[in-house]
Parts: structure tokens; sequence; C-alpha cells
């Protein structure tokens, strides 16, 4: 939840006029070097955009990621398959190349980056 705290606080600091916008919030998996974001089909309704927050061990990154783009893409990203959260979108961005490690080379996010 800390991450979360943090994340509101950033986005209240250097983002304002978005602080109010529903978001996602990731740690960093070292491992793996993403950022694991798991979205509801709920979230999306009615939205045009989804704001992601990833963060590191010293920043944040801030994604503005139309649902449009999510739309067109939907066939390339990971899904929930069945159960409880059956069609939640699941993304792994790579801290770097901002590329969906579970999708194609061609699913990224990079354009979407604020800072």
């Amino acid at each position: 939840m800390e991450t979360r705290t943090r994340a509101r606080e950033f986005l209240q600091q250097f983002y304002p006029e978005l602080s109010s916008q529903p978001y996602h919030c990731s740690k960093w998996h070292p491992k793996k070097n993403c950022w694991w974001f798991g979205i509801s089909p709920s979230t999306l309704e009615g939205a045009s955009t989804v704001l992601l927050l990833g963060k590191t061990q010293d920043r944040f990154q801030v994604f503005r990621v139309p649902i449009a783009y999510l739309d067109a893409n939907l066939a390339l990203l990971s899904r929930v398959a069945s159960g409880k959260k059956e069609g939640t979108i699941n993304l792994h961005i790579h801290t770097e190349t901002h590329i969906d490690l579970r999708a194609s080379d061609t699913v990224t996010f990079a354009q979407f980056a604020l800072n």
C-alpha cells in the first residue's frame, strides 16, 4: 500500500490535473526488470485513457495510455481467460524499453510516457 500512497502524492505534486483520475500502480520487479499491471475490464468502461505508474527504487514512471490503443492491441496482450478476474489485461512493461514483455515487440508504451 505504501507504493500506492506515494504514487497518489507523486501525481498530486507533479501532475495535479491527472490526480483525480483512476490509476494502476506497480512496483518494480528486478528479476524481470519490468512493471506488472492488471487492468480489469470495468476500469476501462467509459474511460478514454488509463494511467499507469511504475515505481523503481528511486522514481515513478507515468504512462497515459489511450483505451483505443489497448483495444487495438487486445489480441496481442495477455489476458486472464477464466475465473474471478476473467478479461483482466496483464501488462509486463519493461522499465527501459517500455515494451510489453508478454506481447509482440510491436506493443510499446514509450509514446505514452509523460516523464
